[in-house]
């Protein structure tokens, strides 16, 4: 896999953050893209985001 994270807005929303996910599989002697399963570019974002705000929380807390 390949992850491309764009970081928009410093604001934890979900349209501040994009998420792109690659797939390649080998194929004889050669790479050919392979489909991402649906949903797990949207699921990585949750998890960013879950976690950022998890860290935000802390910090302000510690």
């Amino acid at each position: 896999f390949k992850a491309s994270i764009y970081i928009l807005d410093q604001r934890l929303r979900a349209d501040a953050l994009r998420v792109s996910l690659f797939r390649q599989v080998a194929s004889g002697q050669s790479w050919k893209d392979a489909p991402v399963s649906d949903g797990s570019e949207r699921k990585l974002e949750d998890q960013i985001l879950t976690r950022a705000r998890q860290m935000r929380i802390a910090g302000i807390e510690g």
